[in-house]
C-alpha cells in the first residue's frame, strides 16, 4: 500500500461516517449517499502522492463528495425529463378510481421518444467528430467539462466551443413534436 493510500485508507476510517450523513441529508436516500462517498474516495486515490490537494484532504474530500451529489441530483432530474412515469388515475373494472403508479411509458410516448431519440442522433451525425464525441461524453454519459476534457485531450474552453456548436445545431434542427 502506497503512503498515499494509507492516508486516503484512514481518512476514509475516520470521515466515512460524517461525510454519509452529510451526504444523505443532499440525497435523501442512503444507498445512493454511498456510492457518492466511495466515488469520492476513488477519485482521491487517482490523485498522485504530495498532491497540493490532499494538503487539506478532508476539506477536499466533502467538497468531491458534495460535487458528486449535485451530479447525482442532476442525472435524476434529467431522467426524470426524459422518461417521465405516468402517476394518473386508473379506474378499476367495479368503476373505483384506484391510485397507481405505472413504471410503464405509454405505446404512443414510448414511440414519440424513439423518434425524437433517432432524430438526434440523426442531427448529431451532421456535427464534426470532436463536437459529436464531446456531446456524447457529456450529455449521454454524463461527464463533467473537465472529464470531457481530459478524456478528449483538449482543454475545458474547448468542450465548452464544442458543447455550444452541438446545443446551437440541435436547436436548429426540427425534432418531431412530442
Amino acid at each position: 500500500m502506497l503512503a498515499n493510500e494509507a492516508a486516503i485508507s484512514a481518512l476514509y476510517a475516520q470521515e466515512f461516517k460524517h461525510l454519509r450523513r452529510h451526504i444523505v441529508r443532499k440525497l435523501r436516500d442512503t444507498f445512493e449517499a454511498e456510492d457518492v462517498v466511495q466515488e469520492a474516495y476513488i477519485r482521491m486515490l487517482t490523485i498522485p502522492a504530495g498532491h497540493a490537494l490532499l494538503r487539506n484532504a478532508k476539506a477536499f474530500l466533502f467538497t468531491v463528495a458534495s460535487n458528486l451529489a449535485v451530479d447525482t441530483v442532476r442525472r435524476e432530474q434529467r431522467q426524470r425529463r426524459l422518461f417521465p412515469t405516468r402517476s394518473e388515475p386508473s379506474t378499476a373494472s367495479d368503476g373505483a378510481t384506484v391510485e397507481a403508479i405505472c413504471p410503464r411509458r405509454s405505446t404512443e410516448d414510448q414511440v414519440d421518444a424513439a423518434m425524437r431519440l433517432r432524430s438526434v442522433m440523426a442531427a448529431l451525425q451532421a456535427l464534426p467528430a470532436a463536437c459529436r464525441r464531446a456531446f456524447t461524453l457529456h450529455k449521454f454519459e454524463d461527464l463533467s467539462y473537465a472529464e470531457v476534457a481530459a478524456h478528449m485531450g483538449i482543454t475545458v474552453s474547448m468542450v465548452e466551443k464544442h458543447l455550444s456548436r452541438a446545443l446551437a445545431h440541435l436547436r436548429n434542427h426540427e425534432l418531431p413534436n412530442s
